[in-house]
């Protein structure tokens, strides 16, 4: 039986080889795989129903859902001249590459509950992303929410299907932290935060109604309030769920709320 180290290094591979595409990733970056959630995965399929072979395999398929959300936010936003129009094109197109991979992966699984899943996940991740987008957040607490939707839905949901509950709680408030950390480092680095890909959907869209940089300041302060109240819930949430948590998955912990 592999531990929680040759399981990660097994999925690794594996969505490597799967998602091998020449040509595809001689033209756009390739999707690095994203370790925290990687382990959250592999420590929320876990069923004592299924084979060490299966609960894997579907951690590869929740990777591979990952990779098409995460490829799809890459999405050049203006489109400048010929160039930019074949990147953009390109790059829905290896999203839907990996879409079409995790749904193979998991028809040869035969597992429908888990497809269903995936599908409700998806969607509910880009309504988040259109209404960040579209700032249709009417409070900090909403805006909290929208974007605990877009990092964590995924994950939450798998830990709630295979029953693991406690990891599903942690995940939605750990990667919710980590996201508003990332947002609030660039957007105070990054000269030309509105249209990066990096800070989307937040900073998707220029305003037209007001000064860029006052916008840009005044959504920092307030990232960096609703940052102060997702510590305090993840610090809750560790402590609550500490005992169904890894090493990983602590020692991971450990680092982000030391930053």
């Amino acid at each position: 039986m592999m531990n929680e180290n040759e399981r990660y290094d097994y999925v690794h591979d594996r969505f490597l080889k799967l998602s091998d595409h020449r040509y595809l990733h001689d033209h756009i970056t390739r999707v690095s795989i994203d370790e925290d959630k990687t382990y959250l995965l592999i420590n929320s399929i876990e069923d004592d129903n299924l084979r060490e072979e299966e609960e894997v395999k579907r951690v590869t398929a929740g990777l591979l859902v990952d990779a098409a959300l995460t490829t799809h936010q890459y999405v050049p936003l203006h489109n400048e001249n010929e160039q930019r129009e074949k990147e953009k094109q390109l790059v829905v197109l290896a999203g839907d590459w990996y879409s079409s991979l995790y749904y193979s992966e998991l028809s040869k699984l035969g597992d429908v509950g888990l497809v269903r899943v995936f599908s409700r996940s998806i969607q509910k991740t880009n309504n988040a992303k259109i209404r960040l987008h579209e700032r249709g957040w009417k409070d900090l607490e909403e805006l909290q929410e929208l974007i605990t939707t877009m990092e964590a839905t995924l994950i939450q949901n798998v830990g709630i299907y295979f029953n693991q509950r406690s990891i599903a709680d942690f995940a939605g408030h750990f990667l919710t932290y980590r996201r508003l950390l990332d947002l609030i480092e660039h957007a105070e680095q990054d000269k030309e935060p509105f249209g990066s890909a990096r800070l989307s959907p937040l900073f998707a869209i220029e305003p037209t109604d007001r000064d860029r940089e006052d916008y840009v300041q005044e959504m920092i302060s307030n990232l960096e309030v609703v940052a102060a109240n997702v510590k305090d819930r993840l610090l809750a949430s560790y402590q609550d769920n500490e005992a169904a948590l890894s090493t990983q998955l602590k020692k991971r912990f450990m680092e982000l709320v030391n930053k």
